[in-house]
């Protein structure tokens, strides 16, 4: 088995990781069952891996933090998506806002999210 550390942001540490397959945390998706996954062996939160590798996604999140996530994801996409600007000016503007490299896979809290959105709403919507 092979294991790396990972903040997980259900334990707030860095973990040593396992790497396991999707039928192990997705039991139900047989379209996930053979990819990658790093799973926290303390909460057993997970998180992905980038497509034909097993470098992780980002953080680990818990499911609180993903629905967070998700409705960030909701305000961004649209923004660079509708052509006001490009996806990289409006990262790295983000980045800039918040003083280090923002990526959405490794927002580690509701908080860090909400002042994500607090930049978007002021800036753009």
């Amino acid at each position: 088995m092979f294991y790396t550390p990972i903040y997980c942001c259900g334990c707030k540490e860095d973990v040593n990781a396992e790497l396991v397959k999707g039928k192990e945390v997705y039991p139900h998706r047989k379209d996930l069952c053979d990819l990658y996954f790093w799973r926290c062996p303390v909460c057993k939160n997970f998180v992905g891996t980038h497509k034909g590798t097993i470098r992780p996604l980002g953080c680990i999140a818990t499911k609180e933090l993903k629905q967070h996530r998700m409705g960030l994801h909701d305000i961004l996409d649209p923004i660079w998506k509708s052509g006001k600007v490009k996806r990289a000016k409006l990262y790295k503007q983000i980045s800039e806002y918040l003083g280090y490299e923002y990526h959405t896979a490794n927002t580690k809290s509701k908080e860090e999210v909400d002042k994500v959105k607090e930049f978007l709403i002021k800036n753009y919507l």
